[in-house]
């Protein structure tokens, strides 16, 4: 004991205990590969991905670097293993009347066909001349002649028989081509769920997969998993930007999911859903509206104006150009909701959670008085105003937070220890997606 310990004793206590925080800016891409054993593996960025054992062709490679091509990027991604390998099936369609002196072009992981037409082509002569171009070629997919139309799946070799394993991507002008993935189920929800047993850190995730069926398998788990996630799905389906309702966009319309949001392209490499993901998830939630965004590397798809009406009227995403600039649009989930509400109700049910659970923790106790009742509003109050610096919440109008007095709780539910209810009413921000002005001129 020094001497001034006998006249002045001082004790410093610590309340640092920090709760795990729930993020909202990793992403994941989940494909199947044979790179690592693991369910998964997080990446800061493609070098590590090298070391690793990828390589460019790899869909996973090519998720990852769609993400990490924006500005800003994720810090970091979390790379996923699917266990099922799928036989990926697509059908190409002449479209109808079928063009004279014309290049009808496939592009297969990269690698264009090309059939030219003469001068009195027959859909017939296409298919066929394509199908012999493609199973003569260097691209393990095996293509079928069904005269009306062709169908392209993965193969062992070029030519070969149907056989499971990593996805192809395809590329195609859906001016001249009708396309249709028919890929069969390929257990996609049950990989998601193996992959959240393992890691519940990251927010959003891609897939390699984009036909229906998985699509909509993907949907449902998504939906009902034990934490919020964000399912960003893509698809080629020309369907979907055509009047009917059979498509896997108005599919998932009806089913109304408000964690799933697709977009359609043409061309899938880049992958413009996890370029979005890139782009939005290193952004505060509430900061930003994910319509309008220009995707680093991504090309945008010439859509008519019936098409993307078609789409827009399905609840599916585009990106198109606009006033010369590649733009998202319209940012909605599948059930309309917009995508940014989705996101910043996520984080302020878990930032509230979290911070009035540190309250509890590091108190020795917080008593059943107005006191102990307010440490909590304080907290919530907290969130909040975190809420309205990030932009999320209107600061125009003012929130309200109630909570009771501790007189007024029964003593039955004092007695619990149970503190019900507090409730708050907050305005959001929201965006401004579309703007209406008329004028008037005079001479």
């Amino acid at each position: 004991m020094s001497a001034i310990d006998k006249h002045v004793d001082v004790q410093i206590s610590r309340e640092t205990a920090t709760v795990s925080r729930q993020g909202f800016g990793t992403p994941a891409v989940l494909t199947y590969h044979t790179r690592f054993p693991e369910v998964f593996r997080t990446y800061g960025n493609l070098t590590e991905m090298t070391d690793d054992g990828f390589v460019v062709g790899d869909l996973a490679y090519k998720l990852a670097a769609a993400i990490f091509a924006q500005n800003p990027r994720p810090a970091s991604v979390v790379v996923g293993r699917r266990s099922t390998p799928a036989i990926r099936d697509v059908k190409l369609t002449p479209k109808s009347p079928v063009l004279a002196s014309t290049a009808y072009a496939v592009s297969i992981n990269g690698t264009e066909f090309s059939f030219t037409t003469d001068a009195t082509p027959t859909v017939s002569e296409i298919t066929a001349g394509l199908v012999a171009l493609i199973d003569a070629g260097a691209e393990d997919v095996n293509a079928t002649d069904n005269t009306t139309d062709l169908d392209v799946e993965k193969a062992a070799s070029p030519g070969g028989a149907a056989t499971a394993g990593v996805a192809f991507t395809v590329e195609f002008d859906p001016k001249l081509w009708t396309f249709n993935d028919n890929t069969l189920d390929a257990s996609a929800d049950t990989d998601l769920a193996t992959l959240l047993g393992a890691t519940t850190d990251f927010y959003g995730f891609v897939v390699d997969l984009w036909d229906a069926v998985n699509i909509a398998d993907l949907a449902t788990a998504t939906e009902s998993a034990a934490v919020p996630l964000l399912y960003s799905a893509e698809t080629q389906d020309t369907d979907v930007i055509e009047s009917g309702s059979s498509d896997i966009a108005s599919t998932l319309q009806t089913s109304a999911f408000d964690r799933t949001f697709l977009m359609y392209a043409y061309d899938l490499d880049p992958s413009p859903a996890a370029g979005w993901l890139g782009r939005q998830l290193p952004t505060d939630p509430g900061s930003t509206t994910w319509k309008f965004q220009t995707l680093a590397t991504v090309a945008a798809s010439a859509l008519t104006t019936g098409e993307i009406a078609f789409a827009d009227g399905k609840n599916c995403n585009t990106y198109t150009t606009a006033g010369g600039i590649n733009i998202t649009a319209e940012g909605v989930t599948t059930s309309g909701e917009f995508i940014d509400v989705i996101r910043f109700v996520d984080w302020l049910q878990a930032r509230t959670k979290e911070n009035v659970f540190r309250a509890l923790a590091v108190n020795p106790k917080l008593p059943y008085t107005d006191s102990g009742i307010q440490a909590i509003v304080s907290e919530v109050e907290g969130v909040l105003r975190q809420g309205i610096f990030n932009g999320g919440i209107n600061p125009d109008e003012d929130y309200i937070v109630n909570a009771p007095l501790a007189a007024d709780v029964p003593s039955a539910t004092r007695a619990t220890r149970v503190l019900s209810p507090i409730t708050f009413l907050a305005t959001l921000a929201g965006a401004i997606h579309k703007v209406v002005v008329r004028g008037t001129v005079t001479p």
